[in-house]
């Protein structure tokens, strides 16, 4: 039981470390068997953390899933734990958890074996100083909680990716940091940085650092190995931003609208800010969990005429401020262009222009496409001042000959040619002596005389 004990001491000191933080949830507080575990060991075959404070405390904990035995019957997976700290003997203890609850169910530590009860309390110092240094700290830093940290005003957060080697795994990882500013209210008057990798059950931790401003007070927990039960799932976050309006009167307003999804199959992270020749207006900071969807909005007015570059995002946009009214909308239409020129009937022909707006005002257009005089299609475009855009139609000729295409003045020609009809020269058949007809006659004439003769010679003979 020392060896339970020591695991006992390190844990509390651990809670104690934590505690200097007080925007640190109390991670003592978070389940340590059970769900977790089933997590645990269905999705990771072996782990290994080193963690670390300004408090003296360092050591490194680790497990590996050995396989699966059972237990009174009971199925379970089979672990080995490992724990080093320093200033303590190293600590070893083979633990056998439930697949069906989660729940140790036996262990064996320095030579002594517990089962049910027993069990539990012998390995629950152990697997709470886990859950301390690591599975509380990644609940405490969800996705949700930094992207508060990414609208808050007192500090600069700020996100990166980078394919890391953790161990024999290389995985995927979001690197986010922050840092308050003196100014901020306590709770927030601290810097940090949460690198995790996505997956489809949840986050993965791999590195958490915290300290206060000054770097008297810190702790440090991180990922040195790790294997997976399979792959990394990626989320893939795709982010669309327009705006309403690029051309206004001073006051005016224009919407940015921002659409996003997450295509992928584990939670994203997207930092998206929003600014006006460089000056941040808006920031989000957005978690999107797979398949999820949404979008943002912001006003924005401008009150001083002259020409804004607005960013949002990877997006770029020129927003032009101006007291005199701007010229309508107007469309010109070129670069008329028929392929093929000379299709076979019943090939599909696509017939494209282009069209761009020279006015001064968005608007909308109709193109229309008539062949022979007559409408066959037509398209709708909306453009902004300034922009242009290509409109394709298909129509498919039917006979040859050729076809006027007019569209919206734009005047060309397709000729439909036939292929010529090769005529097959008519098969000449040999006159000859059909022998096989005539001897199939005369045997049907020998057949018929022989039976006419047999007729006759019956008929002959007397009555009895």
């Amino acid at each position: 039981m020392e060896k339970t004990v020591t695991i006992a001491l390190i844990f509390l000191i651990a809670v104690l470390v934590l505690s200097l933080f007080s925007n640190y949830p109390p991670a003592y507080s978070q389940p340590i068997a059970g769900e977790p575990l089933t997590t645990l060991f269905n999705n990771i075959k072996s782990a290994r953390a080193r963690y670390a404070s300004s408090e003296g405390d360092e050591g490194t904990i680790g497990f590996r899933v050995l396989g699966e035995e059972s237990v009174d019957g009971e199925p379970a997976w089979k672990s080995e734990w490992e724990l080093t700290a320093k200033g303590s003997e190293p600590v070893h203890a083979i633990v056998w958890v439930s697949k069906s609850t989660g729940m140790v169910v036996q262990a064996e530590m320095g030579g002594e074996v517990q089962r049910g009860e027993f069990a539990e309390l012998m390995t629950a110092p152990l697997l709470a100083l886990w859950n301390v240094w690591f599975i509380s700290q990644a609940e405490a830093y969800t996705p949700e909680r930094i992207a508060e940290y990414g609208v808050s005003p007192y500090g600069r957060l700020s996100s990166t990716t980078e394919l890391m080697s953790i161990g024999p795994t290389t995985l995927w990882v979001y690197k986010i940091s922050w840092e308050g500013f003196p100014t901020a209210p306590e709770h927030l008057r601290n810097r940090w940085d949460f690198w995790y990798a996505p997956t489809s059950f949840g986050m993965l931790l791999v590195r958490v650092r915290v300290e206060t401003l000054d770097g008297s007070k810190w702790f440090i927990t991180e990922l040195l190995s790790v294997e997976l039960t399979k792959p990394q799932q990626l989320p893939r976050v795709v982010v669309k931003a327009g705006i309403d309006k690029t051309r206004l009167q001073p006051g005016e307003q224009a919407v940015v609208t921002v659409e996003y999804a997450n295509q992928g199959s584990a939670v994203g992270l997207a930092n998206i800010t929003l600014a006006v020749d460089g000056e941040v207006k808006k920031k989000w900071f957005i978690a999107p969990k797979p398949g999820e969807t949404g979008t943002l909005t912001h006003s924005l007015s401008f009150t001083k005429e002259g020409n804004y570059t607005v960013r949002v995002g990877n997006e770029t946009f020129l927003v032009v401020v101006s007291a005199a009214k701007p010229k309508p909308a107007k469309f010109e239409v070129s670069e008329l262009a028929v392929n093929p020129s000379s299709p076979k009937p019943g090939e599909r022909v696509e017939i494209s222009v282009r069209v761009t707006n020279t006015g001064g005002e968005a608007g909308s257009y109709e193109v229309v496409l008539k062949v022979d005089g007559q409408p066959v299609d037509t398209k709708s475009v909306r453009l902004e001042p300034g922009a242009s855009t290509k409109v394709t139609f298909s129509y498919t000729p039917r006979g040859g000959g050729t076809y006027e295409i007019n569209v919206n003045g734009l005047r060309g020609t397709l000729t439909v040619t036939e292929e010529e009809k090769v005529e097959k020269p008519e098969e000449r058949v040999e006159a000859g002596i059909p022998w096989l007809l005539i001897a199939a006659v005369a045997a049907a004439v020998v057949i018929a005389v022989v039976v006419v003769v047999l007729l006759k010679q019956k008929s002959r003979k007397p009555s009895p």
